[in-house]
């Protein structure tokens, strides 16, 4: 071999290597980003975000009632957490509604909405974390997962049936061109999964 063919081998077997360790670093940057942007936000629980929320909705009108729990945005982490919750309350006695916006360490009376209540939450057991295990234990979620493994929580919701409250917990899997959700209904007596789509 000559020497120009033997230095342009060493150039191209070091630029090689370079290049591949830039790139791994990359990847492992992208996933490190991704894994504090959305596993370490900081959040609350539906529970802990309630116990923030009824001295603010006590103070708008003590015989308020609770009909709705949304977590806000698609800030949710995947342990069932999230940064900030929406409490829906409703006044008989003032035919008017209010949200209860709570973040980590406080809660704000956001005014009133105009939507139509659903029945009143009853029997609220299970906490937005248990909603999202009961939710990863049944089959379907693991056929999901197995077919869009980065699978992440979309939204959480509780409503009630005026006899039982229930959690809907929505992953959402696949592309931004073709998403895929899944779709978890739990029984908040219970502590079961009642439907999936």
């Amino acid at each position: 071999m000559t020497a120009p063919l033997l230095i342009t081998i060493m150039i191209v077997v070091v630029l090689l290597i370079f290049f591949g360790i830039v790139f791994s670093c990359g990847l492992v940057g992208f996933f490190i980003y991704n894994a504090v942007k959305i596993d370490q936000v900081e959040g609350n629980s539906a529970m802990e975000g309630w116990v923030l929320a009824e001295p603010v909705a006590r103070n708008w009108d003590p015989d308020g009632y609770l009909y709705s729990v949304t977590g806000e945005g698609e800030d949710h982490n995947n342990n069932g957490t999230a940064p900030r919750w929406i409490f829906h309350y409703y006044s008989e006695k003032k035919s008017t509604n209010i949200w209860v916006i709570a973040n980590t360490k406080s809660a704000v009376n956001d005014g009133s909405h105009h939507e139509n209540p659903n029945s009143r939450i009853v029997n609220w057991t299970q906490d937005s974390t248990d909603a999202v295990m009961i939710a990863r234990g049944h089959p379907e979620y693991s056929d999901f997962l197995n077919t869009h493994s980065s699978a992440r929580i979309y939204s959480l919701s509780l409503n009630s049936d005026s006899v039982h409250s229930y959690w809907h917990v929505q992953f959402s899997g696949g592309t931004i061109s073709y998403p895929s959700w899944w779709i978890a209904t739990i029984n908040c007596t219970s502590a079961t999964v009642e439907y999936t789509s």
